[in-house]
């Protein structure tokens, strides 16, 4: 087997999920945008007026990355070195070869399933609870109860006016 043609189809088949898992995770948040829409209009409002912000290069540069690394292997291995090969069986003739090989990919599928799962999720049911006016009210009246107020005893403050 040829690795440099297996290492050709990885940073294709990267490529490929890569693109999904972000087009689902951009189909959820523009989901959540519209049934929030739906309760709140000045959101949708701000949402349009700053959806610039929202497509910046951060989005795009680990698909470009990814889709020009495919590209420069692939003119790499048909148009500039066709006769280029990687087996398996010529590795095992110098013993410094395997970690060569091994060590680099595993850190480099290491790498790309974590920020494939880092991509993450969003659950729009959840969120639009928090975003319900129910949900709001919860927040608001949980604020009011003190559990972000400072948990030392009232006694034990002291104010820089009453400081002797």
């Amino acid at each position: 087997m040829n690795l440099l043609r297996l290492f050709e189809f990885y940073l294709m088949a990267m490529f490929v999920i890569s693109t999904m898992r972000r087009l689902e995770l951009y189909r959820a948040v523009i989901q959540l945008v519209i049934a929030l829409a739906r309760r709140y209009q000045k959101l949708l409002g701000k949402v349009t007026q700053h959806s610039g912000a929202f497509l910046t290069m951060s989005i795009f540069i680990p698909m470009i990355g990814t889709l020009l690394l495919w590209l420069i292997q692939i003119i790499l291995t048909r148009v500039v070195f066709p006769d280029a090969e990687l087996l398996a069986s010529n590795l095992s003739k110098r013993w410094w070869c395997w970690p060569a090989v091994i060590i680099p990919a595993l850190l480099v599928v290491t790498i790309d399933t974590y920020f494939l799962i880092r991509v993450g999720k969003i659950d729009a049911d959840e969120t639009e609870k928090y975003f319900s006016p129910s949900g709001i009210l919860d927040r608001h009246l949980e604020g009011k109860r003190g559990s972000h107020c400072d948990p030392r005893p009232e006694s034990t403050h002291t104010r820089w006016w009453t400081r002797k």
